[in-house]
């Protein structure tokens, strides 16, 4: 019996994929790879996420905005959020997150703190990036609601 992978951490809407991602979803299914969650890390991303979970049966998606990118978004970005996130195919909220290395936290706890209460109130769970100042970046899966990691 061959193992069963999951890609929980794709960025299928980056530019340098161009009109590659059909065939890189191929190649992955192919590999073994039975589903991938491509993240969105701003709400332009966030619905091309949307866009290539609805064109690929396997493919489903995380909206968020990166902690690297916050100081970017609108004041208030978890309507938006909300909005996106009643999406059949969203299995999470994030990029979420704090950067260590670029950014002062009073930014960035704007995008912590949507995150949390939207993943809370569509049980979702919410994925949070840490970049540290030596520039490395760790994440995690948070289940808010059940106060649980994974």
């Amino acid at each position: 019996m061959k193992p069963t992978f999951y890609d929980t951490h794709a960025h299928l809407d980056f530019p340098e994929f161009g009109n590659e991602v059909s065939d890189i979803v191929a190649r992955a299914e192919a590999a073994g790879i039975r589903k991938i969650i491509t993240i969105g890390t701003t709400l332009e991303k966030s619905r091309r996420a949307i866009q290539l979970a609805d064109q690929f049966p396997n493919v489903y998606a995380a909206i968020g905005w990166h902690p690297s990118h916050i100081i970017e978004a609108p004041e208030e970005v978890s309507a938006d959020l909300r909005a996106l996130a009643q999406h059949p195919k969203i299995v999470a909220i994030g990029e979420a997150g704090l950067d260590y290395s670029r950014l002062p936290s009073a930014f960035q706890a704007r995008t912590i703190s949507p995150a949390g209460v939207i993943s809370s109130t569509i049980s979702r769970p919410a994925l949070a990036t840490t970049m540290l100042p030596d520039g490395l970046g760790r994440t995690w899966c948070t289940s808010l609601k059940q106060g649980s990691e994974t």
